[in-house]
């Protein structure tokens, strides 16, 4: 077991007894262990690094003082809840290594105004529950699901950008309670396959990417 600049780990990152609000995970950390970090209510910034392959179930959960994330490449997996009930985040850049987004992963954040998904193969159920200020989403050509509530109560949430050859199974419920929706952004090609989806029957204004 190592004890580094207040970390207690030996691959997994296991427990934080330090003071500090701008964080840096240890390079060499495989895992961040689940419950590690839970309300924390001193931490502003998150950066995980270096070997950092795994976040854990509910790691940083209710850390309401929590502002900005940052996972780097090599980052792969997130635990559910990971985020959850972190009510000030308004910034999570999420690697293009990490491929799905897990159930409750940010739900209840309710200041996320920026989370770049892109690169992301699924959306679980529950992930952006009630971020209420999140207001533009792009899904990527590799989406293949939104899964039930994924987006439930977003009432912030105006443009959706679909990057070309997206081919998602959306549930009916992904967008339940998204209000202001106001606009889609797609490429012509891929019009016809959206229009047998939830999102393109509500009244949206459509735009078509050239």
């Amino acid at each position: 077991m190592s004890i580094t600049n207040d970390f207690i780990y030996e691959n997994v990152l296991i427990d934080y007894k330090g003071y500090g609000k701008d964080l840096i995970i240890p390079e060499d950390c495989d895992t961040i262990a689940d419950y590690s970090f839970t309300a924390n209510k001193k931490l502003k910034s998150i950066l995980v690094q270096g070997k950092t392959k795994t976040v854990g179930e509910y790691a940083f959960s209710h850390c309401n003082g929590l502002v900005k994330v940052f996972l780097s490449e090599g980052v792969t997996s997130i635990g559910n809840g990971c985020f959850y009930d972190c009510k000030n985040l308004s910034k999570a850049f999420i690697a293009s290594t990490v491929k799905f987004i897990p159930s409750e992963c940010f739900n209840n954040c309710e200041s996320l105004a920026i989370c770049s998904i892109e690169s992301v193969s699924g959306i679980e159920p529950f992930a952006f529950n009630n971020c209420k200020s999140l207001d533009a989403i792009v899904l990527g050509s590799n989406l293949e699901f939104i899964k039930d509530y994924a987006f439930k109560d977003c009432t912030s949430l105006k443009t959706i950008i679909i990057k070309k050859g997206a081919r998602p199974v959306i549930s009916e419920s992904a967008f339940i309670g998204c209000s202001s929706i106001e606009r889609i952004k797609l490429y012509e090609e891929d019009l016809e396959f959206f229009k047998n989806t939830v999102l393109l029957n509500t009244n949206v204004e459509i735009d078509i990417i050239n």
